[in-house]
């Protein structure tokens, strides 16, 4: 039986479909490949040749929009990322609380009045911070010094090195001058166990004395004192109420 010939319209969509056909079985390989990646190249762009491969990332997927599609959920960090965030959280703590400790012991300390020998300027139970790192006072500034036994002393600079310092009933001399001391409180009295008066500071020494002139252990029993005792200028101090 002969066959049926074709019409001329019929040719014109033959003509298309066989080049379909020969493509497909040259690509045959990649059409049948495993990876869907790898299988019939879907969304040629225009210009694009059908038998160029779609272009991947480096990774070997299809390049594709950074916003995920609504049917894809995000992802959730595991448990080991979740435990490495909390790690470096306390690592960075614990420089924190290194730094601070640093500060405390080698640049700032901390002692508590005990007592009213330093009113009204502190009063007792006061926290003071003073400044380690200055150890050389200047006269009227407050300071932080050691007695005989090393107890924290809270007092006030009257007198450096080469100022020669005098008490009297009417009141404190230095270099032969009455001092205006609008911080004391009190009447300056003089201690029988306290020194001799005249004393001529020597270099590297203080004269201290409490501002509430009736009380504490100052250098008025205690003598100049030297500066390897002083503990520091006096930064500012908490009221225990303002907490």
């Amino acid at each position: 039986m002969a066959e049926n010939p074709l019409r001329p319209e019929e040719q014109g969509r033959q003509a298309p479909m066989d080049s379909v056909m020969e493509w497909m079985k040259q690509n045959e390989k990649l059409i049948a490949a495993d990876d869907p990646d790898e299988a019939f190249p879907i969304g040629v762009t225009e210009g694009q040749k059908a038998d160029e491969p779609v272009k991947k990332t480096p990774a070997g997927k299809r390049l594709q929009s950074a916003k995920p599609t609504p049917d894809q959920k995000p992802q959730r960090k595991g448990q080991s990322g979740v435990m490495g965030d909390l790690l470096a959280l306390l690592l960075k703590i614990g420089w924190i609380c290194l730094f601070f400790g640093a500060v405390l012991v080698f640049v700032v300390g901390v002692t508590v009045q005990s007592g009213t020998a330093m009113e009204p300027a502190f009063h007792d139970r006061d926290v003071v911070f003073y400044y380690r790192l200055d150890k050389t006072p200047e006269a009227g500034e407050a300071v932080v010094y050691t007695d005989e036994a090393g107890k924290l002393l809270v007092g006030r600079v009257v007198a450096v090195g080469g100022d020669t310092v005098e008490i009297t009933a009417e009141g404190v001399k230095v270099n032969g001058y009455y001092q205006m001391e609008p911080y004391a409180s009190g009447e300056t009295i003089l201690f029988r166990e306290g020194v001799e008066f005249p004393v001529t500071v020597k270099g590297g020494e203080f004269f201290v004395l409490c501002d509430n002139r009736g009380e504490g252990r100052d250098s008025r029993i205690l003598g100049p004192i030297p500066e390897k005792q002083i503990k520091g200028r006096v930064m500012l101090s908490v009221r225990q109420r303002d907490f």
